[in-house]
C-alpha cells in the first residue's frame, strides 16, 4: 500500500527524501544524507547506488536516451547503467552549483537550473551559462514542446525564447511579486506557475 511504501521510504532513507525516480528495473530515491538509494523489490529493501557521487542529492531524472541525472549541492552527475555507478556531466568542464532542477532542451542538451541561473551542456565545449540576465536562482524548469524554456525564480516567470530572455513578473493582488517554485505550459500554450501560496495561469497568446 502507499503507506507501506511511504513507512520504507522514510526508513531507506534516514534523512529528507527530495527527489522519487520509478524506473522498470526498480525504484531510486535522491536524499540530503545517504545520497541516491535504490530499490528493487518496490521499497521493500534499499541499497545504496551512490558511487561516484559528491554532496546531497537535490533532483533525480531519467531521459529518453537512457541517462539518468542526478543533481547536488556541488553539481550535476549522470549514470548510464541505471543509477549503479555515477560519474560527472562533463568531468573536464565540470558544472560546479547547487543544482535546482534538470531537463532537456529540443535538440537533447541537458539544461541545469541552479542558485546561479539556468546552464547549458554541449557534449563538445561543456557547459555555458544561458541566462536570464544577472543569472538569478532559479526554482523551476520546463522546456516547453516549442523549444520554450521556463524558469520560476524569486519574482514570478522567466521566458527564453530563440536567443533572449523575456521576464513575466508574477504580482498578486497585494502588489508583491510571487516566488514561482513550479512552472509548465500546456500543450495549448497556458502558462502555469505555482508559488509558496497561490497559483497562476496566463492563457495561451498572452503576453503578460
Amino acid at each position: 500500500s502507499s503507506d507501506v511504501c511511504s513507512s520504507d521510504l522514510r526508513r531507506a532513507a534516514g534523512s529528507n527524501v527530495t527527489s522519487v525516480l520509478f524506473q522498470s528495473s526498480g525504484m531510486l530515491i535522491g536524499t540530503h544524507g545517504q545520497g541516491i538509494l535504490r530499490s528493487e523489490d518496490s521499497g521493500i529493501t534499499w541499497s545504496e547506488s551512490s558511487t561516484g557521487l559528491q554532496s546531497a542529492i537535490t533532483t533525480v531524472r531519467a531521459f529518453e536516451d537512457g541517462r539518468i541525472v542526478a543533481g547536488t549541492q556541488g553539481g550535476l552527475f549522470e549514470s548510464t547503467d541505471l543509477g549503479a555507478t555515477w560519474n560527472r556531466v562533463h568531468q573536464s568542464l565540470p558544472l560546479i552549483q547547487e543544482i535546482t532542477d534538470i531537463a532537456q532542451d529540443v535538440s537533447g542538451r541537458l539544461l541545469a537550473a541552479t542558485t546561479a541561473g539556468v546552464w547549458q551542456h554541449d557534449q563538445a565545449d561543456g557547459w555555458s551559462a544561458l541566462g536570464p540576465p544577472g543569472m538569478p536562482a532559479i526554482r523551476d524548469l520546463h522546456v516547453a514542446e516549442d523549444g520554450t524554456v521556463l524558469a520560476g525564480y524569486f519574482a514570478g516567470v522567466w521566458i527564453h525564447s530563440g536567443s533572449s530572455w523575456v521576464n513575466s513578473e508574477i504580482k498578486g493582488p497585494d502588489q508583491a511579486t510571487r516566488d514561482v517554485a513550479s512552472v509548465w505550459v500546456s500543450r495549448d500554450g497556458s502558462l502555469f506557475a505555482g508559488a509558496a501560496w497561490d497559483s497562476w495561469r496566463r492563457p495561451a497568446g498572452e503576453t503578460t
